[in-house]
């Protein structure tokens, strides 16, 4: 079986305020990437405003998830933007564009290398991503993947402060921890994996939260985990009767 995929580079994260919003300069490695760009906008008592775009590198960025999360002072925005890099990058840019000026706003950019192709780089679930609201509960949604060899990215935002206890789970690897800024929050963490996932989570803590969560999965399979046969030559071993 193929090697999960892997994350090429540092993630680069950021918090901010206005009407865009950019990482610090990105750099990979490896060409063949998928640059992948998480979004949570914030807005105080009024609805968020959306992601218009997201540029920087050259590259081609297009939606692949949003959700906006309950109401009022609760009420954030997270948005899923990716996009197909086939060269190592250095030193690049990446702005999130918003259709308006927000109060509190966070970006954060990585990119995964080792996907089965650049335009087939996800497990082909149904259910992913997984965008969920969470009101004050712990935030444990269950997911399923198709594939085996997955690279699993999580991702929770909302308002107000994170409580400390609300760690990724063992094994999990740390990609951001931004707490209350602006009186939001925005964290992300990895996991690599060699099996199908059935009615697994997340759990990334027992304290009640209020936001988004995001659950995604890059996968090296060519879908459904399979192990890919060669076709049998059915010319060869024959026995010819002459005539």
């Amino acid at each position: 079986m193929p090697a999960s995929p892997t994350i090429d580079g540092t993630p680069q994260p950021a918090h901010g305020g206005g009407a865009s919003i950019a990482a610090p300069a990105f750099t990979s490695s490896l060409a063949n990437d998928i640059v992948y760009v998480v979004v949570e906008v914030g807005n105080g008592t009024s609805t968020p405003p959306t992601v218009s775009s997201v540029t920087g590198g050259g590259l081609t960025f297009t939606q692949r998830g949003a959700l906006t999360s309950l109401t009022g002072t609760n009420c954030t925005r997270m948005e899923i933007w990716t996009a197909q890099s086939t060269g190592a990058l250095t030193s690049q840019v990446f702005t999130a564009n918003l259709s308006a000026s927000a109060t509190a706003s966070f970006i954060c950019v990585l990119a995964v290398h080792g996907a089965f192709s650049l335009s087939s780089p996800f497990d082909p679930n149904a259910g992913l991503p997984s965008l969920s609201s969470e009101n004050n509960t712990a935030p444990n949604t269950t997911f399923n993947t198709t594939s085996a060899d997955d690279l699993l990215l999580s991702f929770i935002s909302g308002p107000g402060n994170y409580s400390a206890t609300n760690t990724p789970p063992t094994g999990w690897t740390n990609i951001t921890n931004f707490n209350n800024f602006g009186n939001n929050y925005l964290l992300g963490a990895y996991l690599s994996v060699s099996a199908v996932q059935s009615g697994a989570s997340v759990p990334w803590g027992s304290a009640g939260v209020t936001g988004t969560l995001l659950i995604d999965a890059f996968t090296a399979d060519g879908g459904g985990g399979a192990t890919l046969i060669p076709p049998i030559d059915t010319r060869r071993n024959r026995t010819y009767l002459r005539r």
